[in-house]
């Protein structure tokens, strides 16, 4: 059975479900964001873990789930989501398959300032991290 996070490709009702579990994600992470309550990085078993994954997904199999969460949204949205947005869903998606992740928010030099965020996995970034940013902080998933 594919788990969502597997580089297999996925069965007609397994896109619906982990569309409809990238959607709701989605969907928790901006109402959090914009009543500006706490999201729930640091709190254990906040997100319900799925019962099919016992196993932590590996980097290469958390770095499909991030390409497939982004393929849903910017059908969803009609846009490109934010890398904030996406970080968020992404890092709610490793927490449910009991992978621990860490949202990293990373910025520019002074002349120009912009910031990004990224997701990692062991070190590895799943999520494009961006050459340019320095680590601003970290907040494990």
């Amino acid at each position: 059975m594919a788990t969502f996070g597997d580089q297999r490709r996925l069965s007609g009702l397994g896109r619906l479900a982990l569309g409809t579990e990238v959607v709701a994600s989605y969907l928790l992470a901006r109402r959090r964001l914009s009543a500006r309550a706490p999201l729930p990085l640091d709190e254990p078993g906040r997100a319900r873990p799925v019962r099919y994954r016992s196993r932590p997904l590996t980097v290469p199999a958390a770095a499909c789930l991030g390409r497939r969460a982004d393929r849903v949204l910017r059908m969803v949205l009609r846009r490109e989501p934010t890398c904030l947005e996406l970080s968020l869903v992404v890092l709610t998606l490793l927490r449910r398959r009991a992978t621990a992740a860490r949202l990293v928010i990373g910025v520019t030099g002074p002349q120009e300032f912009a910031a990004h965020a990224w997701v990692e996995v062991h070190d590895q970034p799943v999520l494009p991290a961006g050459a340019d940013f320095h680590r601003l902080t970290e907040l494990r998933g």
